[in-house]
């Protein structure tokens, strides 16, 4: 089960966080202030670590299945475009 990292990292915040931070999310009106806010909230309660972690899992298990067929090209584009998927600069 894969949870955003954003849902992750409310799920381990205590009920005052939490809160200010639904109310942020919320909100239809948020400031660039309010994102950042946002942003340094997940990653400081681990919401990147997490889904870092997560993806490697999901590549490491395509790269299995994709080892179950036979050589090709087609195997090779595809084991390409998970290792570019990965390690490309957001």
């Amino acid at each position: 089960l894969f949870r955003s990292p954003l849902i992750y990292s409310l799920s381990q915040a205590g009920f005052m966080e939490k809160r200010k931070i639904m109310r942020i999310v919320s909100s239809r009106k948020g400031t660039p202030a309010d994102v950042k806010t946002v942003m340094e909230f997940v990653d400081r309660s681990g919401g990147l670590r997490y889904a870092s972690k997560k993806m490697q899992a999901y590549c490491n298990e395509a790269l299995q299945i994709i080892d179950e067929f036979p050589e090709s090209a087609y195997r090779e584009s595809l084991k390409n475009l998970i290792h570019f998927t990965i390690e490309r600069e957001s």
